[in-house]
């Protein structure tokens, strides 16, 4: 009777911690910190506890995205102000749709700051310093894309933004998506080797899954398939190729750890 009181407890615990979506509470451990990101799609629209205010969203956002040094980055702070910006855009996208030229209470003003490339690149920033795992950021990366690809009229896609989605999703180990982007970097000039790094930091990321929950006691042929890195490595020497960049010693060291981080000998 006593286990099963507990078991009850703990799911209604559960069930109310998966409601909180817009604050993020300031947290003591940072393996709590990590999982403080809503998983609930950012299309739903803000609860009542929201409150429409971008000019405290992008106050927000310039104080939690600069930090340079760790010691310096608030996980709490970068997560609040992360969803604070998703809850915005949710919102403007209701009040959008739904508005008249008469009734709608967004200024140009808002709009264009809510909109701007550079808002949602503090706001990418923000999520790359918010400590979560790199499974997880997986999907709140995506989730964050979706979000601004649903945005009408779009966002333009600036080379800092390009530049920090890719460094996002290499994180992440969203390959397709750190490829894609990359191809579309291809118009603007590298003007470091960063981005390829990031490009390479995509392939080991997307084989930490396997590499974490791979079981001692299956046998090899039981355990999913890790994809061959050499296609990936090809579409980033290709991109270096046509954009006249060389190779140094440190890019082709992280080029041949892919091989090693997915299992293979190369």
């Amino acid at each position: 009777f006593i286990v099963a009181a507990a078991g009850q407890k703990m799911r209604k615990l559960s069930s109310v911690s998966d409601q909180r979506v817009l604050v993020a509470p300031q947290l003591e451990s940072q393996s709590v910190v990590t999982n403080t990101l809503s998983v609930r799609s950012s299309l739903e629209t803000p609860d009542n506890n929201f409150v429409w205010n971008p000019r405290q969203l992008l106050n927000d956002l310039a104080a939690a995205a600069p930090m340079v040094h760790k010691s310096e980055w608030n996980p709490a702070r970068c997560i609040s102000a992360v969803q604070s910006y998703q809850h915005h855009l949710a919102y403007y996208m209701q009040r959008s749709q739904h508005a008249t030229t008469n009734s709608s209470i967004i200024s140009d003003r808002e709009r264009n700051s809510i909109l701007s490339p550079q808002t949602a690149t503090l706001a990418v920033r923000c999520l790359l310093k918010s400590k979560v795992p790199t499974i997880s950021l997986r999907q709140h990366v995506r989730e964050l894309e979706r979000l601004l690809g649903s945005i009408q009229p779009a966002i333009p896609m600036t080379d800092p933004l390009s530049f920090v989605l890719l460094e996002a999703n290499g994180k992440a180990g969203n390959i397709g998506r750190t490829l894609s982007l990359l191809e579309l970097r291809a118009g603007y000039k590298a003007h470091t080797k960063k981005e390829f790094h990031h490009a390479v930091q995509a392939i080991v990321s997307a084989g930490l899954e396997m590499r974490v929950f791979r079981s001692p006691y299956k046998r090899e042929t039981e355990h999913a398939k890790i994809d061959d890195p050499t296609r990936w490595l090809d579409s980033i020497l290709v991109n270096m190729h046509r954009r006249g960049v060389q190779m140094d010693i440190h890019l082709a060291k992280s080029m041949l750890s892919t091989y090693s981080s997915t299992g293979m000998t190369g």
